[in-house]
């Protein structure tokens, strides 16, 4: 129920105050319909606050990388109902901030080994060395200011 959760999310913006709040962009980097939800339910809730974060920063693809990246996705995806079928656009790279993450590739990767799907397996090693460099080394953000 999407009411239920802007109004959970909106408890916890209340309850911590936050000035920035991370999230996933409009295509949930993968396409994955979970990620779009809770990137569009974060969003409402901050706009919807009365104590307003400064910004919203939803993590995003650069469209110069989306040509690859399709091609990766296609080839991960388990779940395909979990999905939307679609190509993704990806976000403009103008609009994108990139943040440097190498020194916490290794970070990067036991979080990402908590799930069991959102491993990098052994083969994306060989087939897409670019997606794999790209995991490890940057996020790139569209920052949304928001009015107080």
């Amino acid at each position: 129920d999407f009411k239920k959760l802007v109004a959970k999310l909106a408890a916890l913006i209340k309850t911590y105050n936050p000035k920035v709040i991370l999230t996933f962009g409009q295509e949930g980097i993968s396409g994955h319909k979970d990620h779009i939800t809770i990137g569009q339910a974060a969003l409402v809730a901050a706009r919807k606050s009365r104590l307003r974060p400064l910004e919203v920063w939803q993590a995003s693809m650069p469209r110069s990388f989306m040509k690859i990246f399709n091609k990766y996705i296609q080839a991960i995806r388990i779940h395909h109902t979990h999905f939307h079928p679609k190509p993704l656009k990806g976000v403009s790279d103008r609009k994108l901030v990139k943040v440097n993450i190498k020194q916490f590739r290794r970070k990067k990767l036991q979080a990402l080994s908590c799930h069991q799907s959102q491993g990098l397996p052994p083969w994306m090693v060989h087939n897409f060395p670019q997606v794999r460099v790209y995991f490890l080394t940057c996020e790139c953000f569209e920052v949304l200011k928001l009015k107080s």
